[in-house]
């Protein structure tokens, strides 16, 4: 009892160390040396078992294919001797290698049977762990899931003083809650850095950073704080002279540099750095950070060429361009090589030596060649300082990135000397050519001035023959023209005779149209007295009322008890006025439209209803995007998300969530936002929807306050369309479109 007591603590100290994506970072290669070796040299199923397991949770971010082959050797060896907490180990590692590797359903049932074991264990480290993993995968598709799962990891996380877990929770956290609060998310990454700092997490807290940085830039728009975070990654994996975590690091500020603040300069420095360290340091022969500083590279070389050519630099963007074209074949060569960085290192080097041994005499002065001796010495030096540790990584590869480029420069003077001389002969014997022909045009010209001087006896007897002609035919027309002429003014005679009886005609019917029109009058008459009749009633409806029943439903002076009877009676306010704004409908509405963020305006409009959802524990999902603005008047929108809140509120069982969603759409070479509204309330059945619409329809329907006919009217003077969701067998869903804002500035 007490030998499995001690393997169990070891076991499950290993896991929490090597559970989570961003942990055991600062043992990194040496440890995955160690690993392997203890692994390879294992002779006991259950030693081999346990560090198969833990081989797997290292790798499954880096290389999720050999973490699965991992996974499964642990599952079976821990199956073979019938260990249940080996077992439940070995059933995490493997759920998240399965997910890694696109095997979803299969890793999730994984992580349930994981789940299951650990609490029929009481080990809550594991089902802390297991918690987490399955939280992570729910983030998606089922938030408010994975915000139960999270919630319960935290909970034993703290209770039980589980500091990694704990912080693996608060990022979790934090990511479910970036898209509708980033400032309570940046909070939770916090608290999770501050653990893994305590913890001495490296890799963790540079994770943690790449977080912060992207919640800083995507939802919050400041770019400069997020460069803040990644600088302080760099510091970090300085720190710790650790290759792969700097390259990563330099990668990541290279990209921010120049997709958002178009510093492009700055990016180069990044990503040479980056691509010095990834080919001298790279795990497990993947290539993944060389492909990045590489493709980096090339961009970043693209948009100066670009710039350039703006400016009207040819020089400049001859350059920039040829440059692009090197780097972008480097890391197509790369990728042909399926990222084997020691191959691709040999074939760069003789790519380099082919470049300067195939340069023209003419240009491969003695001073190129001496100073190409000089960088690839400098070079070889500085890789020695490294290897002494008497300068950082970081300090090498900046070292190294500014040789590189200035070798680049070298070679590409020669290629583009040598294109030089080859594109001036070219002109040379084109000019030549051209010469050619334009002898051979100008003798063509002169045989052909002769030939006209010959032709133009010829074309004055053309043309006096045609004159002649002409005048002839002008006399037989004018004796043709007078006969038809006679002809035409009998037939006037005749038409004018026929009008003067037409005339008669018209007279008659003018009368009866009189007649006709008389009774038109009354007929108009009457109907403006029955719409006077209408709209006092709902003048009545609206100043007599409605004020009557807001001020008895006032929550202020309603008592406690009385809460139901102020909510219907709310509703019955909503009634009247929608009943009102149906009944004066004459013409389009009058709207003082502007651009809106469709965010803003549907949390606002549930601000002032949320006391009515909290009274029927109704949760509120807003999945709107904060950078989605529409063309409207915002008291019509407030208004078409109030009623839709309301008729939720009257419909939908208690204990449920509304939700809202939209997309960016196009309909008819023009811009729309779409917005989805669902909620837990009974669908409108599809042979009563084209009932909902109408200003009387049934209770099936769900026509409280008019809701869908008033919905129609505002959507449809905004430009957009409502439909009703179709074939659902449970829950109530809208659709609805808004033009989208022509100018929003992200």
């Amino acid at each position: 009892m007490r030998h499995f007591v001690i393997i169990t603590f070891f076991i499950f100290i290993d896991f929490l160390m090597a559970g989570a994506r961003p942990l055991l970072a600062q043992r990194d290669e040496p440890y995955y040396e160690v690993l392997y070796l203890n692994w390879k040299n294992a002779f006991d199923a259950e030693v081999k078992a346990r560090t198969a397991a833990k081989l797997s949770l290292y790798l499954v971010s880096i290389d999720p294919a050999l973490a699965l082959s991992y996974a499964r050797e642990a599952f079976e060896n821990s199956q073979s001797i019938d260990d249940e907490t080996l077992k439940a180990g070995a059933l995490l590692a493997l759920g998240k290698a399965e997910i890694e590797q696109a095997q979803r359903n299969s890793g999730i049932q994984k992580l349930k049977q994981a789940l299951a074991l650990a609490q029929t264990l009481h080990n809550v480290w594991l089902e802390a762990e297991t918690l987490n993993a399955l939280a992570r995968i729910k983030l998606i598709e089922n938030r408010k899931a994975a915000y139960a799962d999270v919630m319960k990891a935290l909970q034993l996380s703290e209770r039980h003083q589980l500091g990694l877990c704990q912080a693996e929770s608060y990022l979790i956290l934090g990511d479910w809650l970036r898209l509708d609060n980033p400032q309570d998310a940046l909070g939770q990454y916090q608290k999770a850095f501050e653990i893994y700092q305590k913890e001495n997490q490296t890799e963790a807290q540079i994770n943690t950073l790449q977080k912060m940085a992207e919640t800083q830039l995507t939802y919050r728009e400041d770019g400069r704080a997020a460069l803040q975070n990644w600088q302080q990654a760099i510091k970090l994996a300085e720190s710790t002279n650790h290759p792969r975590l700097l390259a990563h690091s330099l990668n990541g500020q290279a990209l921010l540099n120049a997709s958002a603040l178009m510093q492009y300069k700055a990016a180069l420095q990044s990503y040479f750095q980056a691509y010095v360290i990834a080919q001298e340091y790279d795990f497990l022969l993947r290539g993944a950070s060389l492909a990045t500083s590489l493709k980096g590279i090339a961009s970043c070389y693209a948009a100066l060429a670009r710039q350039a050519r703006q400016k009207g630099n040819e020089e400049e963007k001859r350059e920039y361009e040829q440059k692009f074209k090197t780097y972008q074949q480097l890391f197509v060569d790369l990728e042909n090589l399926n990222g084997n960085v020691a191959l691709f290192k040999q074939k760069q080097k003789a790519e380099n030596q082919r470049r300067y041994q195939t340069a023209s005499p003419i240009v491969s002065l003695p001073a190129n060649e001496n100073r190409l001796r000089e960088i690839k010495n400098e070079k070889n030096a500085i890789e020695n300082q490294a290897r002494k540790n008497e300068i950082s990584v970081l300090e090498a590869s900046r070292q190294k990135a500014i040789l590189l480029k200035e070798e680049d420069s070298l070679f590409l003077s020669l290629t583009n000397k040598d294109e030089l001389i080859s594109r001036l002969q070219r002109e040379q014997s084109e000019k030549d050519a051209q010469i050619e022909v334009l002898s051979r045009d100008a003798q063509q010209k002169e045989l052909e001035i002769n030939q006209t001087y010959q032709q133009r006896n010829y074309w004055l007897l053309g043309i006096f023959l045609l004159v002649l002609g002409s005048g002839l035919y002008l006399a037989y027309h004018q004796k043709r023209f007078r006969r038809q002429l006679a002809v035409q003014k009998s037939s006037f005679n005749q038409q004018k005779e026929r009008i003067n009886r037409q005339e008669v005609l018209v007279r008659e019917q003018a009368t009866l149209i009189e007649r006709k029109e008389e009774e038109l009058v009354y007929a108009l008459a009457k109907l403006d007295d029955a719409k006077l009749d209408n709209r006092l009633m709902a003048e009545m409806m609206k100043q007599e009322m409605v004020p009557l029943l807001s001020a008895y439903i006032d929550k202020k002076n309603v008592p406690s008890e009385n809460t139901y009877l102020a909510q219907e009676g709310q509703k019955l306010v909503y009634l009247l006025q929608s009943m009102y704004a149906l009944q004066n409908q004459v013409g389009p509405l009058v709207m003082l439209a502007a651009d809106y963020s469709l965010f803003k305006i549907a949390r606002k409009a549930w601000e002032q209803c949320n006391s009515l959802f909290k009274e029927k524990n109704m949760l509120f999902v807003n999945q709107i995007r904060p950078f989605y603005y529409a063309f409207g008047e915002e008291a019509r929108l407030m208004e078409v998300f109030l009623f839709l809140y309301y008729n939720s509120l009257h419909y939908a069982p208690a204990g449920g969530f509304v939700q809202l969603e939209a997309d960016q759409i196009y309909q008819g070479g023009k811009k729309f936002i779409k917005i989805t509204y669902t909620d837990p309330g009974p669908a409108i059945a599809a042979d009563l929807q084209s009932l909902a619409f109408e200003k009387f329809s049934p209770e099936e329907a769900r026509p409280l306050a008019l809701t869908m006919p008033y919905l129609r009217r505002v959507i449809e003077q905004h430009g957009g369309q409502i439909a009703l969701q179709t074939n659902r067998e449970e829950g109530f869903q809208v659709i609805f479109t808004l033009p989208e804002a022509q100018e929003v500035f992200v």
